[in-house]
């Protein structure tokens, strides 16, 4: 089951590969963010089965929005590099 604040990565359209954060989890339709071109006013809709979940969590910015402070975009480009980097390291 895909949360707020996991790692996750496009396995089909135009963005096949891009590693996203899940901003919000609507039945089949996940709201994604890059903190790039998809931003936190913009973010990507995409179906659930066509991303894949990359088993990491970025608690910090599940958290902000938790609490009802959405992260700015910066915020969310530092979680995605630092879930990152504990994906390489594991």
């Amino acid at each position: 089951a895909l949360s707020v604040g996991q790692l996750v990565r496009s396995i089909a359209g135009r963005d096949k590969g891009q590693l996203y954060l899940v901003l919000q989890v609507e039945r089949n339709l996940l709201l994604l963010v890059d903190g790039r071109k998809r931003n936190m006013g913009n973010p990507k809709q995409k179906n659930r089965r066509h991303v894949q979940a990359v088993g990491k969590v970025a608690a910090d910015f599940a958290n902000q929005l938790k609490a009802g402070r959405p992260p700015s975009d910066v915020q969310v480009r530092a979680a995605l590099l630092g879930v990152e980097q504990q994906n390489t390291q594991s």
